[in-house]
């Protein structure tokens, strides 16, 4: 069986590297959200969340073509 990354995958992988590390890490200054309000959702992740779709980088999970990305197990394994 191969389990090569396809070029999709790979173009993937680089864009969320660059989503994780130019705005998932800046967010962490703003982890003393949670902790003013522990039973809320912060609005940093709210926010993250909108850009991550905006980018096409939500639900990478989502097996279906026409609801999510349509990865292969073997595609969506190294963006997990």
């Amino acid at each position: 069986m191969d389990f090569a990354q396809s070029s999709r995958s790979q173009q993937l992988a680089a864009r969320l590297t660059e989503f994780i590390a130019e705005r998932v890490l800046a967010g962490e200054a703003d982890a003393a959200e949670r902790a003013a309000a522990p039973d809320q959702e912060p609005a940093t992740v709210e926010r993250l969340k909108a850009e991550a779709k905006a980018a096409g980088l939500w639900n990478l999970c989502v097996r279906d073509s026409e609801r999510g990305p349509g990865l292969s197990f073997v595609d969506y394994g190294p963006l997990a």
